[in-house]
């Protein structure tokens, strides 16, 4: 009665509905043929001309080509996006998307990965939010990987998260809004016309828009608001950073603020602006 129902079990494990149980069964299965002198026949399918010593070898060289559609057969594929943790907010992975986190922190928040579409969690972080495989998109994890959240896996979870690394620098991306504006002023903000892929952000200021150009703390948005107050020309620059902070881009053009001089007193000889600072 047992080997039918072995049969059985290998007959299913190349459904697309397979379980990681039957996955792992079926390996049993295959241990179990190579010490049954009565499947003779079974191992010659796949054990041709090789010796009891290489046994377990060929066993997953096997797999590798039976199966080259599974997560067996497969390591995960390169890094579309990268997320350093902590990270949290509503994600949507879809097909062709493969989404990587690294880092210690945690992923909050919801995360739905539809299919065609990759989670990889890389490093040691950990998941604290509502994660969602949908049939035929993938999960991918350490067995570091802390998990005390919800986690619904319609489709395929791995153990197997590797390929992690793969991480470009983003483009300079493109600021704007050059502006001019009284003495002692207010300037409005610079926008951002393009990000670049970054997801963080670093902004410079220059007095003469070529030297001495200062990091400005806590400016890590794509657009920035200088101060008011503003007494002579000021250049500002981005650049953009993805996966560490040593994957910075280039710095973007830089964006000027015009201080008009103090106006001095005198007399008009017909109507004109003047700056009221």
């Amino acid at each position: 009665m047992l080997k039918p129902f072995l049969n059985e079990s290998f007959a299913k494990f190349t459904s697309n509905a397979i379980t990681n149980e039957k996955k792992y069964f079926f390996i049993i299965y295959l241990l179990f043929s190579l010490k049954t002198k009565k499947n003779v026949l079974e191992k010659k399918k796949c054990l041709i001309n090789s010796q009891k010593g290489f046994s377990y070898l060929i066993i997953f060289i096997c797999l590798f080509f039976l199966f080259p559609n599974s997560t067996l057969a497969q390591s995960p594929p390169s890094c579309t996006q990268n997320i350093t943790l902590p990270y949290s907010g509503t994600l949507i992975i879809s097909s062709g998307q493969v989404v990587c986190f690294s880092g210690t922190g945690l992923l909050s928040g919801t995360v739905q990965v539809n299919a065609g579409g990759h989670l990889k969690m890389c490093g040691t972080g950990g998941v604290f939010g509502s994660v969602y495989i949908a049939p035929g998109g993938t999960y991918w994890r350490t067995p570091s990987t802390g998990f005390t959240g919800s986690l619904t896996v319609h489709g395929t979870e791995s153990i197997n998260a590797s390929n992690c690394s793969t991480c470009s620098s983003p483009s300079e991306g493109t600021i704007g809004n050059p502006q001019s504006i009284c003495f002692n002023g207010d300037p409005s903000a610079i926008t951002s016309s393009d990000d670049g892929g970054a997801s963080t952000f670093e902004w410079e200021y220059s007095n003469d828009g070529s030297t001495g150009w200062t990091s400005i703390s806590g400016a890590n948005i794509e657009s920035y608001n200088p101060p008011s107050g503003l007494t002579s020309d000021r250049w500002y620059r981005r650049r953009g950073g993805d996966c560490s902070p040593s994957q910075w881009s280039g710095y973007t053009n830089t964006v000027k603020i015009e201080v008009d001089p103090v106006t001095v007193g005198g007399t008009l000889s017909s109507d004109a602006t003047v700056c009221s600072g």
